[in-house]
């Protein structure tokens, strides 16, 4: 009777350590899936990223979101054709399924405006080895200061009359347009700086086509 009752004790004890090991197999998945997908972006690999969100997965972002497979592939040949790159924290597992972390993001758009990096920061959800939402945002020091680049490119390149001109903006900022929207990089956007701000985070802002 000594022997059957510890079995039995036994076999409980697996069952509630089993129990429980999917949770942490979970909590794992999350967190190697998030930096498979910052690896991909960077290596600039669109099918390993894409591959990456499940099937309705949702990209949440400044101007909207993505909802379908082909918008989110579109989104990384963006990324990739503007040489983004992320520098981020170890995510961080919220919940078994909720990743956040934080980091720097570059792209040719804010190299053109003279800008390096920006921070910010990321929550997604992964279920079952996937992405099903995908959300970014700037932090509000880096948003003020993507504003401020665009609003100064936007701005006349010569001065009033005087001798000291104010440097001509790059040329992607200055006659640049928004693929997907064509909305223009100019002084009469600045309204709108904020949806600007968005769709560059994106990649959407392409630098002019040159003739090789």
């Amino acid at each position: 009777m000594r022997r059957l009752a510890g079995t039995v004790t036994a076999v409980l004890l697996l069952g509630v350590v089993l129990q429980g090991a999917p949770a942490s197999a979970q909590t794992a998945s999350a967190v190697s899936v998030a930096q498979a997908l910052i690896a991909a972006e960077n290596a600039h690999d669109v099918p390993a990223a894409v591959a990456l969100f499940a099937p309705g997965a949702i990209v949440v972002h400044a101007t909207g979101q993505l909802v379908t497979t082909a918008e989110i592939t579109a989104w990384q040949r963006e990324l990739a054709a503007g040489n983004f790159r992320a520098d981020i924290s170890t995510p961080v597992a919220v919940t078994p399924e909720v990743v956040t972390f934080t980091g720097t993001v570059s792209l040719d758009s804010f190299r053109s405006l003279g800008i390096s990096s920006l921070a910010a920061r990321w929550d997604l959800t992964v279920q079952l080895g996937k992405v099903t939402t995908f959300t970014f945002a700037f932090t509000p020091e880096a948003t003020a200061r993507l504003l401020a680049a665009i609003a100064g490119a936007g701005a006349p390149a010569g001065g009033s009359g005087g001798s000291s001109a104010t440097p001509a903006a790059p040329a992607a900022a200055r006659t640049g347009t928004l693929a997907l929207t064509g909305a223009d990089l100019t002084a009469a956007a600045v309204g709108a700086l904020a949806v600007v701000a968005g769709l560059l985070l994106l990649g959407l802002a392409r630098r002019p086509t040159h003739s090789r």
